[in-house]
């Protein structure tokens, strides 16, 4: 119990940091303490990490967040006695349910409750964990530097292929948690959890569309196999999740802030898992965000400026990791023999077949529509939001933006599937296996785009409901 009280209050320290820098972005009220825990989780792993990459001792780095950490909630904890905040605004009203949203919050409250419980008490022992994460997290704890890592992976090609093409940011966290006496890091994955109902719950006012959102987050079959089996690629999924809410926030008026947040978390899921190429869609998107946002500079300079200027002392360093990190990949690159010339990387070209070949073969074609639409676990959410978006009364320009950001990523899944096959074409069934992880964005995408359209379209549920407003 105590390991876990050591954890509990680690993670309010981060929150404490979070809740400065939500602060400095200019957010508000009740997003202020929602965001403060995903934000400060960002900042310290991504400063950690930065400076275990530069050698630095892992208790030095560990003592430093900790000092860091309890400074920063000693001195909310004396804001908060000095000025009482109003609870008022934080006070929830629970409706009275009807039939229907009643099933949907007793289910979603019980899906949440076992899955906390599993997350902190169960965990699946899986290899990809065990190699990714957890051993790489005890050996950060124990001292191990970089230079540790490649004497370990480097003197086989395989191993390099596998473990320094997959970013350290979950083994850092992780490397906390040992450090406090936990050895898995499920305490932080229930954070953001938290982190992401409580957001969600000030997005949307009406509890129907609460309750859809928690619904098909917490207690789908797809979802709750992401929650119980793949554990691994969780916090990757949570911080798409966090992405897609800060997207739809209509109440966040300020598109620089907007940006700014997106692009934290867009970097932090990326120095999660960098394997899926689907961020190179949402940056597309993201600097199409920025452009639109240039004629209403104009008479408010000063103020878009200060939140310009303030991101970018958050998000330089991120970029410094980044850059540093690249390094650290191609210094294991530099020291590993390739016994093959064919790379695993999934970005490598030359493991797929000839795009000619691939052109002239229909039955490739097939067989990848076949596994997205039988064998896609995001099937099913995906087919819901593009329903909910045809029968949406009024469509937004952001609800265009992001429903052609849904089919562009469709079809990158397609085009990846139809070349994975080609590596492979005897066994293109197994091909599905790479689904469970692949598709979480797309999954994190129709989750909360179902939601917000639901909000538009489904009024009619909430008559006779009580609403916060």
């Amino acid at each position: 119990m105590l390991d876990y009280a050591l954890a509990i209050l680690f993670m309010s320290g981060l929150a404490s940091l979070g809740f400065g820098m939500a602060w400095l972005f200019g957010l508000r009220g009740g997003r202020r303490l929602a965001l403060a825990y995903p934000l400060g989780l960002s900042s310290v792993g991504l400063v950690a990490w930065g400076m275990w990459l530069a050698e630095i001792p892992w208790i030095y780095i560990w003592t430093t967040a900790w000092l860091v950490g309890l400074l920063s909630l000693s001195f909310i904890v004396f804001k908060l006695t000095d000025r009482p905040p109003d609870l008022a605004v934080l006070k929830i009203r629970l409706p009275s349910l009807n039939i229907f949203t009643s099933l949907l919050f007793w289910l979603s409250l019980g899906s949440l409750i076992l899955i906390l419980v599993w997350l902190t008490t169960i965990q699946p022992i899986v290899w990809d964990s065990l190699v990714l994460y957890d051993w790489r997290a005890i050996k950060i704890a124990d001292g191990w530097q970089v230079s540790d890592f490649y004497r370990q992976f480097v003197q086989n090609y395989e191993f390099y292929t596998y473990d320094f093409s997959h970013p350290f940011m979950s083994s850092i966290w992780q490397a906390f948690m040992h450090k406090s006496g936990i050895e898995s890091s499920s305490v932080i994955h229930s954070g953001l959890i938290l982190s992401i109902l409580i957001y969600a719950g000030i997005i949307w006012k009406s509890w129907t569309t609460r309750l859809i959102f928690a619904s098909l987050l917490l207690a789908t079959e797809p979802s709750l196999t992401v929650f119980t089996q793949a554990y691994s690629s969780l916090p990757y999924f949570l911080y798409w999740l966090l992405i897609f809410l800060v997207w739809v926030d209509s109440q966040i008026k300020s598109s620089a802030q907007k940006s700014v947040l997106i692009l934290i978390f867009l970097i932090t899921l990326l120095m999660n898992r960098l394997s899926e190429p689907f961020w190179i869609l949402i940056i597309l998107f993201w600097l199409w965000e920025v452009w639109k946002m240039c004629p209403n500079m104009r008479g408010q300079k000063p103020k878009w400026l200060s939140v310009l200027i303030r991101g970018c002392l958050f998000v330089i360093p991120i970029l410094a990791v980044v850059w540093q990190w690249q390094n650290v990949q191609a210094t294991a690159l530099s020291q590993v023999e390739i016994m093959d010339s064919v790379s695993r990387s999934s970005y490598s070209l030359d493991r797929y077949e000839n795009i000619s070949v691939i052109l002239q073969t229909p039955l490739w074609w097939s067989q990848a529509i076949w596994l997205i639409l039988f064998k896609n676990p995001s099937a099913p959410y995906a087919l819901l939001a593009l329903v909910m978006f045809l029968i949406v009364k009024t469509k937004s320009g952001q609800d265009k933006r992001l429903f052609w950001l849904g089919l562009g990523w469709l079809a990158m899944l397609l085009i990846a599937l139809i070349m994975e096959i080609t590596t492979d074409p005897e066994n293109w069934l197994l091909k599905s296996r790479l689904l469970w992880r692949v598709t979480l964005p797309i999954m994190a995408w129709a989750i909360v785009v179902t939601t917000n359209w639901s909000e538009k379209r489904l009024s009619w549920f909430d008559q006779g409901n009580d609403s916060d407003e």
